[in-house]
């Protein structure tokens, strides 16, 4: 299975997708394309599927 919120964002150094979509979230809201609400709502669920994906990566890895 592949965490794509937890991979490396290749062409932005030193930064997974997770990252970059809340860059892109806050960009869209300092040029007030989006709402605050909205805003939220985005990072609330870019956090979310991050979380989600962290949480079943630690699983499969198993006990150390």
């Amino acid at each position: 299975m592949r965490f794509v919120y937890l991979e490396p964002a290749h062409d932005w150094t030193d930064q997974t997708v997770e990252e970059r979509m809340r860059l892109c979230a806050e960009a869209l809201h300092a040029q007030q394309l989006i709402s605050p609400r909205q805003f939220n709502q985005i990072t609330t669920g870019i956090t979310q599927r991050a979380d989600r994906q962290r949480d079943l990566r630690s699983r499969n890895r198993g006990p150390n």
